[in-house]
Order: structure tokens, then C-alpha cells, then sequence
């Protein structure tokens, strides 16, 4: 799976791509970062995508909002 950080009205590429990682079927995987994401305009997204596999991917993002 390609995980991407896609500005508003862009689309995923090669050039947006934050990592990749590798799944199994029923496998659980933990993606982080040693540098905070931010999204810092509205309609910035996190996207991930399935290598063309019919499989689904489940994803949980977990943040917060600094004031």
C-alpha cells in the first residue's frame, strides 16, 4: 500500500508519496513518522492506496490540532 499526502486539489504521485508498506491479508501494520504531517490547508488529505488489489485496506489516522 502507497500512502500519500495529497495538498487540496492535487492528486496522488510519486512526488506526494510519504511511504509504502507491505500487507498480508488480516495483517496489522503501524506507519509513523519522524516528522509531524501537517495539514494545513482544508481539503489537504492522507491517502492510501491498494497496489491494484481488490483487497480493502482499513485506516486509522490519529492526530490532533495544536492551537
Amino acid at each position: 500500500a502507497d500512502i500519500h499526502l495529497v495538498p487540496n486539489g492535487g492528486s496522488k504521485a510519486d512526488a506526494n508519496k510519504i511511504g509504502t508498506i507491505s500487507l498480508a491479508a488480516e495483517d496489522t501494520a503501524f506507519f509513523e513518522v519522524p516528522f509531524p504531517i501537517v495539514l494545513s490547508t482544508n481539503g489537504d488529505t492522507v491517502q492510501i492506496h491498494n497496489n491494484g488489489s481488490a483487497d480493502a485496506i482499513n485506516a486509522l489516522v490519529i492526530g490532533d490540532k495544536e492551537s
